[in-house]
């Protein structure tokens, strides 16, 4: 529309403190929520389970390999029986 019925142009910068502020009091509330459900203990507990997964998964397979290294040595190796 146009003439007195027109919407105006928003004034960013009358809007951008209201906006900063409320999006600070909707992230406070969103941890504050986040704090008290426990959801940092849970996330910490089962990435630490999956963390102690990976390790030994990972000492498994080094174990393989230093076991196939070592059968691979013995097969190589000749014997000296005197």
């Amino acid at each position: 529309m146009e003439g007195s019925q027109a919407l105006g142009k928003p004034n960013l910068r009358r809007k951008l403190p209201l906006l900063a502020v409320s999006m600070f009091l909707v992230g406070m509330g969103l941890e504050t929520a986040m704090c008290l459900s426990g959801f940092y203990s849970v996330y910490t507990v089962n990435e630490a389970k999956r963390k102690a997964e990976e390790e030994v998964r990972e000492e498994e397979f080094w174990q393989r390999i230093r076991d196939r290294r070592a059968a691979r040595q013995a097969a190589v190796t000749i014997s000296s029986e005197d």
